[in-house]
């Protein structure tokens, strides 16, 4: 019965021996790698477990959501292709010559796995993005490794990948192109920041472009940058070729040129001219007409309104915003009105006490008494509605 038994457990051991397919090393096997690289791989390892642990869970596997292809594709961008990458790097002794550029290349795909990671925990990349992730830094390391260049894969890359893979090929030849590169999506994802951040790359070939869309994005903003015209984005501003542009960076050489603003849309439409408006701006001081340039506010904000209402719900240009038209508007209907008629307050001559208001027609009073209406004092509310339903006629309308 012994020899049967010895007999059965032999044969077992010589089956399992030649029914098992020949084992090559793991590409996590570090049995066979020089001692000097051995914690290079171990450094993927470890950000391999740490990445893994994502999802809050200590299992083995990454859960980016409920789709399950898509976490099949995501754990075989964290497992099997590092470590398909680092057996191909072990083993191309052609491309990699020497232990420092294996070193080297080894560290990229550790600091790919690190940045991922970190940029994970800080919602700056998804977990789903890492197969887009390792897919360009795959390409990117054996574009290098051929002397080819990288930036085509940025350029296909969205802006999380590119931003990782940007910063971890940051020694390549081509780190300056790449830069601008990773800039121009950036600032396609935050156009309200071209202006405090295009300054170092003024020279790439978009910056105009981007210049012109900052220019309708934030027209307020953009003429405060455009009145620095020594500065580095000021140079930009004023070498623009595009209509809107010009149109800004030429009020910022104006006199006055806060006074024009609010008129931006119609100067840019060819309503208004800066000679038009002149004529009531003046100098500014003496030959300012405080009548005649608040008149002009309140029709333009009217033709403005018409715009903004259905169907065509068009918001003009500088209409909000500081020294806008609905800014300079409230401005001077306090300092030119309301301001003297509410100082006058104990006078009982009403000709007297409202005289600044008598040049004003009924819709001048009208937007004088809405965008004064925290500042305005009740008596002198009551007097200028009453002037207002005057001039209206016999049969005052609402919508008149």
């Amino acid at each position: 019965m012994k020899h049967c038994l010895l007999i059965i457990i032999l044969l077992g051991s010589l089956f399992q021996a030649t029914a098992a397919p020949e084992q090559k090393a793991a590409p996590s096997d570090t049995n066979n790698i020089p001692l000097g690289r051995v914690s290079r791989h171990d450094d993927i390892k470890r950000e391999q477990i740490k990445c893994e642990k994502l999802d809050g869970k200590e299992d083995g596997f990454l859960r980016a959501g409920s789709n399950e292809t898509v976490n099949s594709q995501v754990n075989e961008a964290l497992f099997r292709k590092p470590n398909e990458l680092r057996n191909w790097i072990e083993k191309n002794d052609l491309q990699f010559p020497n232990n420092n550029e294996k070193i080297r290349y080894l560290r990229y795909i550790a600091n790919v796995l690190s940045s991922f990671r970190v940029k994970a925990l800080a919602r700056q990349i998804t977990p789903a993005e890492l197969p887009a992730l390792m897919y360009t830094a795959e390409r990117m390391m054996k574009a290098e490794a051929d002397g080819r260049s990288i930036l085509p894969f940025l350029e296909q890359s969205t802006y999380p990948v590119a931003r990782i893979a940007a910063a971890v090929f940051a020694d390549s030849a081509d780190r300056y192109p790449a830069n601008a590169i990773l800039y121009l999506k950036y600032a396609h994802l935050n156009p309200e920041k071209t202006l405090q951040t295009i300054a170092p790359f003024a020279k790439e070939p978009y910056a105009d472009s981007l210049i012109a869309e900052a220019a309708r994005l934030n027209p307020v903003q953009f003429y405060s940058y455009a009145q620095s015209q020594s500065s580095t984005v000021g140079k930009l501003i004023h070498r623009n070729t595009d209509k809107m542009v010009m149109q800004v960076a030429a009020l910022s050489r104006t006199d006055n040129a806060l006074l024009y603003f609010p008129f931006l849309d119609d100067l840019l439409s060819g309503k208004q001219t800066i000679d038009s408006i002149k004529k009531y701006v003046g100098d500014g001081e003496k030959t300012y007409d405080s009548v005649g340039y608040y008149q002009l506010l309140a029709r333009t904000a009217t033709a403005y309104a018409r715009r903004m209402a259905a169907p065509l719900r068009d918001t003009p240009m500088a209409y909000y915003g500081a020294n806008g038209l609905m800014d300079m508007l409230y401005t001077k209907a306090k300092s030119h009105f309301i301001t003297p008629i509410n100082t006058l307050h104990d006078e009982s001559n009403l000709n007297v006490r409202m005289k600044a208001i008598q040049p004003l027609t009924a819709a001048d009073l009208y937007y004088m008494i809405i965008m004064g209406e925290n500042d305005i004092y009740t008596s002198s509310y009551k007097h200028s509605f009453t002037r207002m339903l005057q001039l209206m006629g016999s049969k005052p309308r609402g919508d008149s």
